[in-house]
């Protein structure tokens, strides 16, 4: 699963597991990834309100921290006046912003997401009914996509941004519909053939990141944690391997061999290492 859609990983698996990766579906995204990408793109103005809102707060803090200060007061009361002036375009943008949820909460439940407070996915794994209920799901969303599309050509200048949204959405899961809607794999195993439901979001290592950020946050006593994540993570995830004994025996032997099989890592290997941080650091 890619929910940042890197490449680097799959492209080093391929090389090294040519005779595997035939039997693997296509490169995966995470549904919740997927959702929260398409929600940046939806509602780019909500995070300019956001930093706008965070400029006013620093700006008052000065104030109360200096109040003597005549100038800062003078800051905050231009931020305030302009916020006023603007109300009517903030008013618009509000109406924009409900609008285009509406058909962001349709896209979740193409996802068969919950929508709600706090919206969630109603399954980590689909069967493969659910999964071609899902395909069945999506095609009738963006059907409809298309359809309001058509239908909002016709009133040239009005809710242009609709438009412009439905175009989004459209693209965004056209894009990524084969990710989203990966098949299920097929194993043979000694008591025949077995069918492996796919994670489509809060995989393994999705949670063991959240773990990685519980423990940094517990070592340094804060939130601020994610330039540790994006710097290590990809070395604490193979630190939390070491806790599984079949991991170990299998790549390593035993810890009591693991300097020797490191010593004999070639520098090609190191190379596409290299690649792997290099696409995780970005």
């Amino acid at each position: 699963m890619t929910p940042d859609k890197d490449t680097k990983v799959v492209e080093v698996i391929l090389k090294y597991f040519t005779a595997v990766h035939l039997e693997c579906p296509p490169q995966i995204i995470c549904h919740f990834h997927f959702l929260r990408a398409l929600g940046n793109r939806l509602f780019k103005y909500y995070e300019r309100c956001l930093k706008s809102e965070k400029h006013v707060e620093q700006l008052v803090e000065r104030c109360i921290n200096a109040w003597n200060r005549v100038a800062i007061a003078y800051d905050v009361h231009g931020v305030l006046k302009r916020l006023h002036k603007s109300s009517y375009r903030l008013a618009k943008y509000a109406e924009i912003l409900q609008e285009r949820e509406v058909w962001f909460k349709k896209a979740r439940q193409a996802l068969r997401w919950k929508n709600g407070p706090i919206p969630l996915s109603t399954k980590v794994r689909w069967s493969d009914g659910e999964l071609k209920a899902a395909r069945k799901g999506i095609d009738a969303f963006l059907e409809e996509i298309s359809s309001n599309r058509k239908e909002g050509l016709a009133f040239k200048g009005k809710r242009s941004h609709l438009l412009r949204a439905f175009g989004t959405i459209e693209q965004t899961f056209t894009e990524n519909r084969e990710r989203l809607l990966a098949p299920n794999v097929e194993v043979q195993t000694p008591k025949g053939k077995r069918v492996i439901k796919l994670e489509r979001t809060n995989n393994g290592v999705e949670q063991d990141f959240r773990a990685i950020r519980r423990h940094g946050r517990r070592l340094k006593g804060n939130k601020d944690v994610e330039d540790l994540v994006q710097k290590e993570g990809v070395g604490l995830l193979l630190l939390l391997n070491m806790e599984v004994d079949e991991y170990v025996k299998t790549v390593y032997g035993s810890w009591d061999t693991m300097g020797k099989r490191f010593a004999e890592v070639k520098k090609e290997s190191l190379a596409d290492v290299e690649k792997i941080l290099d696409g995780s650091n970005r």
